[in-house]
């Protein structure tokens, strides 16, 4: 098995002209974490899309793309009725603030990450997960620029042991531009999971 390289391309066929995509996760944008998964990273530099600006996050779920409009996209648009499920559902789950436990390496095809292990992930992810299939929580290193066999990246990794225990008390709705695959997210807001309330960024 071998790396898949992205394609760092505007895919206009996907978004149709809708410039923002959204999705729901847990926001780790903070210093101990960008920190962790720089670490990771500079272990495979040669390997990676080196503009990669994506902040570190663990997806629950993709929400959609915002409403544009004049857009022809081809994937589900994200509107005010899909927003207001998607809040009752968080609601109805009454998943309690829990710790993150980030750790181990991984790798997908397209993408090395660090697992990510807490008590309500799976909760969140199946109250708003539109597309069910296989769920692997964890937080992206990057993404490959590459193509290299897998097995001895993993292997490299053998020594891996760090460890980082996180807090959360909040999900994300966040955006990020449709016509970059590695640009930055922008969070919309947060709901908070002691209180239940949303709050917009």
């Amino acid at each position: 098995m071998t790396t898949e390289p992205v394609i760092d391309a505007d895919f206009v066929e996907w978004h149709g002209g809708c410039p923002h995509a959204l999705v729901w996760a847990v926001d780790l944008d903070r210093d101990d974490v960008t920190a962790l998964t720089a670490r990771a990273r500079a272990r495979l530099t040669p390997l990676l899309l080196r503009r990669y600006a994506r902040q570190p996050h663990l997806t629950l779920a993709y929400a959609g793309l915002a409403p544009t409009p004049g857009a022809t996209p081809t994937d589900g648009v994200y509107g005010d009725a899909e927003f207001a499920a998607d809040l009752a559902a968080l609601v109805s789950a009454a998943v309690a603030p829990f710790d993150l436990v980030i750790g181990a390496f991984g790798s997908f095809a397209g993408a090395p990450y660090l697992t990510a292990d807490g008590a309500g992930v799976a909760s969140l992810h199946e109250a708003l997960e539109a597309r069910p299939g296989p769920y692997t929580p964890h937080v992206t290193i990057g993404l490959y620029a590459t193509r290299a066999p897998l097995a001895p990246i993993i292997s490299s990794f053998a020594d891996w042991t760090e460890t980082l225990v996180v807090h959360v008390p909040t999900v994300s709705l966040l955006r990020y531009e449709t016509h970059d695959v590695a640009g930055p997210l922008e969070p919309v807001g947060r709901f908070d999971l002691a209180t239940r309330a949303w709050t917009p960024a």
